[in-house]
């Protein structure tokens, strides 16, 4: 046996293991179909994710801004009807002005009558001098007419007297006394405004139900000494209304706080102060129903009034808090130095608010491209058994090749390489038996020949 046989010996082993061709072909064609799917589904999943989450925080980054903005707005109008008696900085002929009005009360009433009326929130307008006089001109609605109350206090007296007019002047209806020696540079709003020496806002305070806070601002004598201060309320109770008439998200809040925690405003309809043992305390955060808002107030305070590492800005942050099995999105965005307060907005949204539609979506999208998978995986198995069905009755026409058969032509395939190679294999196994036949005939006529030559050669010898 030559070497050439040896390497053909069907009873040799090969070196290594051996897998079905079937086994192959489902493994590569399962391999490289679930593969591409599986990646572009997590880049797509992660795409969108992305792009969810930036959007979530342009969208709480905007409602910050856009409540900053309204703040603002509203805490501008104290100024602009207070620029209408004296500027911030006043110059020489407003300054002249703004003593006159406070040295003739009459001049005063006529301006605080018509400015009353041109700001909703800003209902009261007053001033009281260094000695004790005091002037003040209040907006009320009375059976449906706009009506004023003019409380007046001349200086020496005692007590402040309360009349209803429906114009300057006007001190025909009496309405009460209010007696005490409370007199106007005992108060709050007048002693900041000589100390501050500018023009300040007071503290937010509760008043008659409702928050406001005081805008004043003191007058000086030609010798520097203090005149007066102009003063007027700025109401907060409309600031409210507008944050619960923003839309952010099903369960997403804001609310703005002043420098010490305590609510200003909020979207939530939480009540801003509340009544223990019989004055009105303001309320924070973290008393409020909202478990969003007492979790976002819990993450801000701690930065509330807070600057910034080498820097006169104030603290603010967009930051993500794990809350049970959610994600709040919090964001704090100081502001009002340049109008006078040191208050922050604070958004709170939940991160599903923004991706549970997305996450719906995607469901779908899995449970679809799951089920474009699974027919897929059973169109790569139906293939790789009519394959591997096909490679096998090849093998199996090899088989018969070698023990002189002849295979028969797989007429039913459709795959070209199949047929040839079956039809050559028909075609080898019958060249192999014409040639054994001629073999076979060949050697029958030697086999008689020799018989003969035999026979012949017995004869000549006999």
């Amino acid at each position: 046996m030559t070497s050439g046989d040896r390497a053909v010996s069907p009873g040799r082993k090969p070196h290594g293991p051996t897998w079905s061709l079937r086994t192959v072909l489902m493994s590569s064609l399962l391999l490289f179909s679930l593969m591409p799917a599986t990646t572009v589904g997590w880049l797509l999943y992660r795409s969108n994710l992305q792009s969810v989450r930036t959007l979530s925080e342009k969208i709480v980054q905007n409602v910050a801004q856009r409540v900053k903005t309204d703040t603002e707005n509203h805490l501008q109008q104290a100024h602009a009807v207070l620029d209408g008696l004296i500027q911030v900085r006043p110059s020489e002929p407003v300054t002249l002005r703004a003593r006159l009005l406070m040295q003739k009360p009459a001049l005063f009433e006529q301006g605080a009558f018509v400015m009353a009326g041109m700001m909703q929130d800003v209902p009261r307008l007053y001033f009281g001098t260094d000695r004790g006089q005091f002037l003040a001109l209040e907006r009320h609605e009375e059976d449906g007419a706009g009506l004023f109350w003019v409380t007046e206090r001349k200086p020496g007296e005692q007590a402040e007297q309360v009349f209803s007019a429906s114009h300057p002047g006007d001190r025909r209806v009496f309405r009460q006394q209010e007696g005490g020696n409370d007199e106007p540079r005992n108060r709050s709003w007048y002693q900041m405004a000589v100390t501050g020496k500018e023009r300040v806002f007071t503290p937010v305070k509760t008043e008659e139900g409702q928050l406001l806070l005081t805008l004043a601002q003191p007058v000086y004598q030609e010798d520097g000494a203090v005149l007066g201060v102009f003063a007027l309320d700025l109401l907060l109770t409309r600031l409210g209304q507008t944050l619960r008439g923003m839309r952010i998200s099903p369960h997403g809040a804001v609310f703005v706080v002043d420098e010490q925690g305590l609510l200003v405003a909020s979207s939530t309809g939480d009540a801003l102060f509340s009544e223990v043992d019989g004055t009105l305390q303001r309320r924070t955060p973290e008393q409020s129903r909202n478990a969003f808002i007492r979790s976002a107030y819990a993450e801000a305070m701690p930065s509330l009034g807070q600057t910034e590492a080498f820097s006169v800005q104030r603290k603010s942050f967009l930051r993500r808090v794990a809350v049970d099995a959610d994600t709040l999105m919090v964001v704090l965005k100081p502001f009002g130095e340049s109008m006078g307060v040191r208050w922050s907005v604070v958004v709170a949204a939940p991160e599903s608010d923004f991706t549970a539609e997305t996450d719906n979506a995607l469901q779908h999208t899995l449970a679809v491209t799951g089920l474009t998978l699974v027919l897929g995986a059973l169109l790569a198995i139906g293939l790789a058994y009519r394959l591997s069905r096909r490679f096998k009755l090849l093998s199996a026409a090899a088989a018969q090749l070698a023990q002189a058969q002849v295979p028969p032509v797989q007429h039913t395939t459709h795959l070209t390489e199949v047929h040839q190679l079956s039809q050559t294999l028909h075609d080898s196994a019958e060249k192999l038996q014409r040639n054994q036949a001629a073999i076979e005939a060949h050697a029958q006529a030697l086999h008689q020949v020799n018989e003969t030559l035999e026979v012949r050669v017995a004869e000549r010898t006999a």
